[in-house]
């Protein structure tokens, strides 16, 4: 790895010594001897064009006999060479005059002289902007210029290094290498007048931009200069509402533009054309109102700063919130500028690509009059936001004046205000271009971190909602046991599944989700999802029908063939929970609530029958038992009899091997008691057992007597043992 650094630290010297050595490049530095021969195009040398920048005091004689030269040479060619050759004389005799006045001009006086006033009209301030405007236009000039002259400079300076290579070749004196010689001194020349004269222009291009930051120095040191009296504010008050007028006017304007622009309807050519043409007039004309907007504004601000310089008391407008006003009003305008601009660059490059497809605008002479008004309409355009860029910079510095000076009036208590919101706008800023970022394109429409959080937003408060308004149906709708009716529990379901449904389709609709390509998609694999998912959607469907049939309810009792016992809780989209008598939560897939068989004791009328057994002794008097057992069912609180049908008996259902089998056949109403359903045999037989322990009657159980025969120790020998 050293090695490599080594060779390739060894090859960069000898390219630059190779570099530093090339006479086409870099020209070695002739004798004296040398650079007094006037060079011929003949017999061109490496630093020929040094005869002209070795000295300038007899630079008038040494141009003169260069042109003299050249003439010589090109004199004694054919007309019609002569005249080929012509544009490369008069060039060269042109730059080496601009290279003869350079040398024999007066330096300009670039001194920067700074006055400074005691105090400045409303007028001269208003006019420090306006210079500050010409010098920087000024500026501007002579950096494009500079910068076109650079890159001819540059193209002419290769192109004599390359047809240098080729006169060099030659070498007899022919017309050829006659005219490669002119090309290479002509272009050679150029380059030398822009060297000469480049150091100049920017030296001039600092000049001005230090002049520049010196106005903008004089403008600070005005706004607190600035005096005016009570008439001057009165006129003052007249141009604002003078602009104010200006500013509704073009409002109406901009909505007569709208209006015209909506009535073109058509789909052919020329309509498109004039409906591109009107679209961009509305954009003049929205570019003018906010123009004016700003001017008023600016007016709103220079009475501000003159009457912070006074009482406080003599200010009507809040300076406060007319810099607040101007700061909103900037940070709009950026964004609208942004998209005037861009506007105007697709108007531009449409109308290129239209004439670049080979339009004829004289074949058709309807369209080529609306291209040409699109054209003249684009050139306005940018003149209008040219001088919407002046005005933006005049309120922009006249904000960050009444800032200032605010903070001087109002003290730390502003300032610190103004640094919150300071440091608040950049962070916003910040934040929300990160939210605003791409991520990845979506159906061709690009999806960013903020439509993300967006759609997450919307779920968020789409299931609040939901819940929302579940719980409300469910507690305006609960009786005073705590219990609600099945419709509106089953209402509350459906309300909190359609919300969340809806959100679903909302959040996806806000990130450019299309439902029909979903769809399709959700189509194509329904099969593979439903087999994989076969549980899920079987326990989902099964839910459904749970709610909508009503056969099990919240509340209800139920017994399912497993054994489970309990009350059912809550009946969700997968499954339903049942409390059991042990008051545990059992959660039980809905699917078997729908496919197996489920006892619901409450299901239409919470009236039932049970069956008690019982068994008394065989000679026990059946009337005393009835009797007995009828009044120990009475002392059960949800025992029901209506004395007619659902009356409470005694059955006699058997014989058994020791008891005389009985039931006791009791209607229970839950409703009248307490008890638990699976407490229900439980209470009755604790009953019935207490009212015949009172009464004497005997409850058999099965007895075995054992019988041990003689002769049982002859039986057992003790061999055996």
């Amino acid at each position: 790895m050293v090695l490599i650094r080594v060779a390739f630290v060894v090859l960069l010297l000898l390219f630059n010594a190779a570099l530093a050595n090339n006479p086409l490049l870099f020209p070695a530095n002739d004798k004296a001897e040398t650079v007094n021969i006037v060079p011929n195009p003949f017999t061109l040398t490496n630093g020929w064009w040094r005869y002209i920048e070795i000295s300038n005091e007899d630079l008038d004689q040494r141009a003169l006999n260069l042109k003299t030269v050249i003439n010589k040479s090109v004199d004694v060619l054919r007309p019609e060479l002569k005249k080929e050759l012509y544009s490369l004389v008069q060039q060269i005799d042109l730059t080496l005059n601009e290279i003869v006045a350079h040398a024999s001009a007066a330096k300009p006086d670039n001194s920067i002289v700074h006055v400074e006033k005691l105090s400045y009209s409303v007028s001269e301030f208003q006019s420090l902007f306006e210079n500050y405007h010409e010098l920087k236009a000024s500026r501007d000039r002579i950096l494009l210029v500079q910068r076109n002259e650079a890159d001819v400079a540059a193209k002419a300076e290769q192109k004599a290094i390359q047809t240098f290579v080729e006169y060099h070749d030659i070498k007899d004196n022919s017309e050829r290498k006659l005219k490669l010689g002119l090309t290479i001194m002509a272009n050679r020349l150029s380059w030398y007048l822009w060297k000469i004269q480049s150091p100049e222009r920017e030296k001039e291009s600092d000049i001005l931009l230090e002049k520049l930051e010196q106005l903008l120095e004089e403008i600070d040191y005005a706004s607190v200069r600035i005096t005016a009296d009570d008439q001057q504010l009165n006129a003052l008050d007249e141009q604002t509402e003078k602009l104010d007028r200006q500013v509704k006017r073009l409002n109406d304007e901009v909505i007569l533009a709208r209006d015209s622009h909506a009535n073109v309807i058509g789909l052919d050519f020329l309509t498109r054309l004039t409906e591109q043409l009107l679209e961009q007039g509305i954009i003049i004309a929205e570019i003018e109102k906010q123009d004016y907007v700003l001017k008023l504004s600016i007016l709103k601000s220079i009475k501000s700063l003159i009457l912070l310089q006074r009482d406080n008391s003599d200010i009507e407008d809040d300076p406060i919130e007319i810099l607040d006003d101007n700061i909103q009003l900037l940070k709009n305008l950026k964004t609208q500028t942004e998209h005037w601009v861009a506007q105007t660059t697709n108007e531009r490059t449409s109308i290129e690509e239209l004439l670049s497809s080979g339009f004829a605008k004289d074949e058709n002479k309807q369209a080529g009059k609306l291209i040409d008004d699109r054209i003249s309409v684009i050139k306005e355009t940018v003149q209008a936001l040219a001088g919407l860029e002046k005005t933006t910079f005049n309120l922009q510095q006249l904000t960050s004046l009444l800032e200032k000076n605010l903070g001087k009036s109002k003290g730390w208590i502003f300032k610190l205000r103004t640094t919150g919101m300071y440091l608040f706008d950049q962070t916003g800023g910040k934040i929300w271009a990160l939210l605003n970022a791409r991520l990845f394109e979506l159906s061709d429409a690009p999806v960013t971190t903020w439509d993300i959080l967006r759609a997450v937003l919307i779920l968020f408060a789409t299931f609040y909602v939901a819940r929302f308004l579940q719980k409300s149906i469910i507690k305006y709708n609960t009786n005073s046991e705590g219990k609600i009716p099945p419709a509106f529990y089953t209402l509350s379901r459906v309300v909190f599944y359609t919300s969340i449904v809806l959100g679903i389709f909302i959040a996806f609709s806000s990130i450019g989700i299309n439902f029909t390509n979903l769809a399709i998609v959700a189509g194509a694999l329904s099969v593979g999802i439903g087999f994989g998912l076969q549980s899920i959607v079987n326990n989902f469907v099964s839910g459904i029908i749970i709610l909508f049939e009503h056969n099990i309810k919240i509340g209800d009792f139920i017994e399912l063939d497993t054994g489970l016992k309990g009350t059912v809780r809550d009946i969700n989209v997968r499954s339903t929970i049942v409390n059991t008598l042990d008051n545990l939560d059992i959660i039980v897939p809905n699917s078997e609530l729908v496919t197996a068989k489920v006892t619901n004791y409450t299901l239409n009328e919470p009236i039932v029958r049970i069956h008690v057994p019982f068994g008394v002794a065989y000679g026990t008097d059946k009337e005393l038992v009835r009797r007995v057992v009828l009044e120990a069912s009475k002392k059960v609180d949800i025992s029901y009899d209506d004395g007619v049908n659902r009356r409470t008996q005694v059955w006699l259902v058997g014989f058994g091997d020791s008891s005389l089998n009985f039931e006791l056949v009791v209607w229970l109403n839950p409703k009248l008691g307490r008890a638990a359903p699976g407490s229900w045999k439980a209470i009755y037989t604790w009953e019935i057992e207490t009212a015949l322990k009172e009464h004497n009657i005997e409850i058999p159980f099965p007895q075995r007597d054992l019988h041990i025969k003689s002769g049982l120790k002859e039986a057992i020998k003790p061999e055996a043992i």
